[in-house]
């Protein structure tokens, strides 16, 4: 953090400047207090503590308007610390030394003097001065605690500035505790919670003080028009889609401060509402005598809690300050549903926010009005008294819209590999609020929550290239691909990261499982993906593709460029299911690729086409056997239980792609296409998620995968893999019993009892056909190195060891941070990428009904409140309003 010093503040044309003529730099911790930032103020300055007192104070500035903004406590320090960090541009930090003889001339010192100048005091600091011996109020009487509308100072009629003698300073004897105590039993909350949860107060006394509300200023626009969203909600009538201009409401309360100050005459004393909660933290007395301030510390947040929103708790009180309409609303729900009462909105506009109690005759009742050129409004009138009856409240509270309960679980999806649905909505609501809301509900809170983390589905296509090109720049090498239509609309999308592709060649075996999955975005699509098994039968996923749907143009367009990063190879297997899009991709693409047919697809499309037929079981026996005279037995089974059933599978479906005994490549023991269905199975909580996210949850998920495997191939001490090893383990106990016989040099006769097989171990086969066909030693082989004392792991292919593993681990997959980050250059920011165009789904159109039988009467159809139109409702609805109304 830059530090300027040896100045002073200047007013140069209405803008406050820094004369400051000493500039350094300081090293701050990002959880500093305000102790920490003011003695590394010292060390910067070189100023000597005991002579020199140090004001800090930053620079700010909301709507044109030039702040000086001071730092007096842990919270101003947090802030300035957060701006710092979360902006784009550099808060120095300014300080302005005075020496200690200087500083006992301030005015402010004036408010235990009998002076005629006027003191605005905010209701903490009439608390504080009662309990100094210096000042104190007369009792807690004195200080206004009539009725809700009396809190702060004397009654709601003396609205004048009075005099510091005047102003109830007398006895001693109340303390800050009782006068503080008084004041949270009459506004309806305890002191603790007060004092945790107080945003700015404006003195009551000063609201008429305050400059006129100027609704005419054309630097401040209101949005007049009904929010579709809000529409729906029995609590708001209307929205201004009220953006937070303050990070806390600590920003809040500076801002109220240079309001109110700026409204006073030039001999009043004013004293910010942070300097008097900073006085309210009484001086304590160490052991050596020494006062020191009760700086009061941040408090830690609880990540157990279900559900969090801004403002927290049940507190509310006159001239509370709000950033904009929308955040006071949520507040008020907050409240209404800790307390199990139902309030409702009775007028809203532009000048006035009225919410009443739901019972017409409950004196409940709050007003709130909107702060000149500012997005700020501050609560004017509170009556905290509720007589409503308890019956009238419901456990599916009127409150606890879709918007309430999104702003309460958004936290929960910053987090892209973090998955919420809407079961756990519910439960989280029951179990923090007491109250139960449907299904539907807690899925449209998990869209809006969705949409405010992540962005609306059209802001997410349209950075799809930038976040593609940021991922190349973090992670040489990564292949990505973009396919719009002539009008800019999104087709394709190819992503395959660098670290994948150069572990899969030369490390991984070269079989690759080819699957799509549906998307449940609001434009639809699926997700194309390649994936590979590792030598310790892991997922490998190799590429990923967004295309509309499963065809031969999007199948097609997908393998050219996966073939664009493999290139050719020789040995290269591709298993799929009988997709005719696929089949014919993978005969374009890859003519020289053997393609096999996963075993598990083709024993559904049996059962799907035959159904009354119960060969599966036959089926799967026929497919992974290793021996030939087998899967003719379980072939003939099959024709005998139905002759279309043999002809479908050695014709229609060709017995060479999905029996093992006959595949002319090698599968290295996958039957399935599995590996690709386990992929789908990881993403498919996430497939709801815009393009960008979904991509940046792959890898996210990626990076985690890659770093942990990485891991634990570092600690292998064998020269196998963990599940190479088993599988060696388990075939060494088979080979215990067998008697083996040595031909020639490489040559063994084993004799197992059943097949007694012969054994190559120069060209590593066996009868059974299984060390060549998963190139990893049988039970025969083993006994037969055992015979002629060669190492039984140097027999499995290099694909199984823990070094290929490792290899194939060996990079790191870097995670894309925050799009502020992004150094985007112009042609790829200039790029205008729009979201696709939904294609027709197969069969009837949704919302089309069926016809009619003859003599049946129609049921009730419904009609759109928004367009008039017929069938779908307002909700559904995508046509423009109704002009006419």
């Amino acid at each position: 953090m830059y530090v300027i010093w040896d100045g002073v503040w200047e007013l140069v044309n209405g803008n406050h400047t820094f004369t400051g003529t000493k500039t350094n730099h300081a090293r701050l911790d990002f959880k500093a207090t305000y102790l920490e930032l003011l003695e590394k103020a010292y060390e910067v300055t070189g100023l000597n503590r005991d002579e020199f007192d140090i004001e800090m104070t930053w620079w700010g500035e909301i709507r044109s308007k030039s702040l000086v903004v001071p730092v007096k406590n842990d919270d101003d320090v947090e802030t300035l610390i957060s701006f710092n960090t979360e902006s784009r541009c550099s808060v120095p930090l300014c300080l302005v030394s005075k020496k200690k003889a200087e500083m006992r001339k301030e005015p402010r010192e004036s408010h235990n003097s009998n002076s005629n100048i006027p003191v605005v005091l905010g209701l903490a600091e009439q608390a504080v001065l009662g309990s100094t011996g210096q000042a104190g109020l007369g009792s807690a009487d004195q200080v206004g605690l009539g009725s809700a509308d009396q809190v702060g100072l004397g009654s709601a009629n003396q609205s004048t500035v009075r005099p510091a003698q005047q102003t109830g300073i007398g006895s001693a004897e109340p303390t800050a505790e009782c006068a503080a105590e008084g004041a949270a039993e009459q506004s309806g909350f305890g002191s603790a919670e007060q004092d945790l949860l107080r945003p700015a107060v404006v003195p009551y006394s000063l609201i008429d003080e305050l400059p006129p509300i100027n609704y005419g200023n054309e630097d401040w626009h209101y949005n007049d028009d009904l929010d579709e969203e809000m529409e729906n909600d029995p609590f708001f009538m209307d929205n201004d889609d009220d953006e937070p201009m303050f990070e806390s409401n600590t920003q809040a309360m500076r801002i109220s401060n240079e309001l109110i100050q700026d409204s006073l005459p030039d001999n009043t004393v004013f004293v910010p509402i942070a300097e008097a909660d900073e006085r309210a933290n009484v001086n304590e007395t160490d052991e050596t005598g020494t006062s020191e301030p009760n700086i009061r510390k941040r408090k830690e947040t609880s990540g157990s809690d279900a559900c969090s929103s801004p403002p927290v708790g049940n507190a509310l009180f006159l001239n509370q300050v709000f950033n904009g309409r929308t955040e006071l609303a949520q507040h008020l729900k907050n409240i209404a549903i800790l307390k199990n009462k139902e309030i409702r909105t009775k007028k809203c506009d532009k000048s006035r926010f009225v919410v009443v109690c739901r019972d017409e005759k409950c004196p409940w009742r709050v007003r709130a009005c909107p702060i000149s050129n500012s997005c700020l409004w501050v609560v004017k009138k509170y009556n905290d008294i509720h007589t409503c009856s308890v019956d009238l409240s419901k456990h599916n509270h009127r409150n606890a819209s879709d918007r309430f309960v999104s702003e309460l679980i958004k936290e929960r999806y910053s987090n892209p590999t973090h998955v919420f649905p809407p079961a756990a909505i519910i439960s989280e609501v029951k179990k923090s609020l007491h109250i139960d809301i449907n299904y539907h509900k807690a899925w449209r809170a998990k869209e809006k929550a969705i949409s405010s983390v992540m962005g609306t589905p059209n802001e997410s296509f349209a950075k799809l290239p930038a976040y593609l090109h940021r991922l190349k720049e973090v992670n040489p090498g990564t292949i990505t691909h973009i396919e719009s239509a002539e009008d800019g609309h999104f087709r394709y999308c190819f992503m395959s990261l660098g670290a994948s592709i150069r572990g899969f060649l030369g490390n991984i075996r070269p079989v690759i499982a080819i699957d799509g999955t549906f998307l449940r975005g609001k434009y639809g699509g699926t997700l194309l993906l390649a994936t590979a098994m590792d030598g310790n039968k892991q997922i490998y996923p190799i590429a990923f593709g967004i295309v509309d749907s499963e065809n031969n143009e999007s199948w097609n367009w997908f393998l050219v460029k996966l073939h664009e990063i493999i290139g050719h190879m020789p040995d290269l297997v591709i298993i799929s299911d009988r997709h005719k899009s696929i089949m014919k991709g993978v005969a374009d693409v890859f003519p020289d690729t053997v393609h096999g047919i996963c075993l598990f697809h083709l024993k559904m499309n049996v059962a799907a086409k035959f159904k009354k037929v119960d060969v599966a079981a036959l089926l799967l026996k026929a497919g992974k056997t290793y021996d030939e005279a087998e899967h003719k037995s379980c072939m003939n089974g099959i024709l005998g239980a139905d002759p279309r059933v043999y002809n479908y599978l050695t014709v229609e479906a060709k017995v060479e792609q999905w029996a093992r005994i006959y595949f002319p490549g090698h599968r290295y023991s996958i039957m399935t296409t599995n590996i690709a269905e386990s992929m789908n199975s990881v993403l498919r909580k996430v497939r709801e998620y815009h393009p960008v996210s979904l991509l940046d949850t792959i890898v996210t998920k990626l990076s985690m995968w890659y770093a942990k495997r990485r891991e634990i191939a570092l600690k292998m001490q064998d020269p196998l893999t963990t599940w190479a090893e088993k599988k060696i383990v388990k075939a060494n106990e088979l080979s215990m019993s067998y008697n083996v016989r040595q031909l020639d040099g490489c040559s063994f006769h084993v004799m197992d009892g059943r097949k007694n097989p012969v054994v190559d171990l120069k060209g590593r086969t066996c009868s059974c056909r299984r060390f060549q066909l998963d190139k990893i030693p049988c039970s025969h082989a083993i006994a037969a190195a055992a015979k002629k004392g060669v190492s039984k792991f140097e027999l499995a292919h290099p694909y199984y060891s823990s070094e290929y593993l490792l290899l194939a681990y060996a990079e790191t997959i870097m995670p894309v941070e925050h799009e502020d980050e992004w150094q985007t250059p112009a042609e790829i920011s200039n790029e205008t990428l729009l979201f696709p165009i939904k294609r027709r789904a197969i069969g009837r159109p949704g919302g089309t009904s069926r016809i009619l039988s003859q003599g049946e009467e129609p049921a009730l159809i419904k009609t759109c409140g928004k367009c008039k139109k017929k069938v779908h409702n307002r909700r559904t609805c995508k046509n423009p309003a109704n002009q006419n109304d």
